[in-house]
């Protein structure tokens, strides 16, 4: 019953946005970085790095995965192991950084 009733919530929320097609993609695509900050998350826990990727070939990259015309691409992440160990970050203090008024 709870999953018939949050599946009727997430309908209702939806109605107003379903009868514009660009609004309803948009929509989607910011929900996908919720589940990308998850993926690095957990990556991060498990030490592989990863780099949250926009500003590509869009379409290219459909036809390369052959997405059909009902599904599209938001966003990619990179995932992988670094190949040299990062330098120390070199920081200021707190002190030098922040005036308390």
């Amino acid at each position: 019953a709870a999953v018939e009733t949050y599946m009727q919530v997430y309908a209702n929320y939806l109605a107003p946005i379903e009868c514009d097609e660009k609004l309803l993609e948009n929509w989607t695509a910011k929900q996908c970085y919720i589940a990308a900050a998850n993926v690095m998350s957990h990556a991060a826990a498990l030490q592989i790095d990863s780099c949250p990727i926009e500003g590509f070939d869009k379409a290219g990259v459909e036809a390369a995965l052959k997405l059909d015309k009902q599904h599209h691409l938001a966003l990619m992440v990179a995932l992988g192991y670094r190949v040299d160990t990062p330098k120390k970050r070199q920081r200021l203090s707190k002190e030098q950084i922040i005036s308390y008024m």
